[in-house]
């Protein structure tokens, strides 16, 4: 294994899920046996999410937050809020039993190495595109966000990584529980620090 907790012969998704299965078939499920005193964390390590992605006056522009919990290789639940440009509107929950969200999300993130990015500095923009990333790893919280634009060279790493978590997180199934997208306090609130930290804690 390696100091990220994936062993270099990952080339690929397949090679990812083969491997990754063989190593947690023995417990049915992701181990956190690395969160222990003087263990270096792993990605599968991580058992909390948190994507939030907007733009206040371009409907086009992804516009939602996602929260998901992760709780074994097959099992994520999670809440969706979703407002513009990702064809879904309202209040959405999640359980995907059966399903092999665990692994797509942990592998996105292994895959573009998230632990360990570091973007530019921010050139924030009147109603400038906001994206925030989050996860939860041995009780460590994580934040990465961004205000302004991210379509240049510099960010493509992490642009392409919102990108792929968007797509797996929004091809789970939603269950709509309500057509409202956020309360009264509108999405302004979805990149507050403080309150994404509050959100990932257990």
């Amino acid at each position: 294994m390696t100091a990220n907790g994936f062993a270099p012969l990952f080339l690929s998704k397949r090679v990812f899920w083969i491997a990754l299965s063989l190593v947690f078939a023995a417990c049915n499920g992701f181990a956190h046996a690395t969160c222990v005193h003087g263990a270096t964390p792993a990605y599968e390590d991580v058992d909390r999410i948190f994507l939030a992605r907007c733009q206040p006056i371009t409907s086009s522009y992804p516009c939602f937050r996602a929260v998901l919990v992760v709780k074994n290789q097959q099992l994520v639940n999670g809440e969706l809020n979703a407002y513009n440009g990702v064809g879904l509107k309202g209040t959405f929950t999640l359980s995907s039993a059966g399903s092999d969200a665990g692994h797509s999300l942990l592998y996105e993130l292994y895959d573009a190495g998230f632990l360990k990015m570091q973007i530019p500095p921010d050139h924030p923009l009147i109603d400038g595109a906001n994206n925030a990333l989050a996860v939860r790893q041995c009780g460590v919280i994580r934040i990465i966000k961004s205000a302004g634009n991210i379509d240049d060279a510099p960010h493509t790493q992490w642009s392409v990584l919102l990108q792929r978590l968007q797509a797996q997180i929004l091809s789970q199934q939603w269950v709509q529980v309500s057509p409202r997208a956020f309360e009264q306090t509108g999405f302004s609130s979805w990149f507050y620090e403080a309150g994404i930290r509050q959100t990932l804690e257990p």
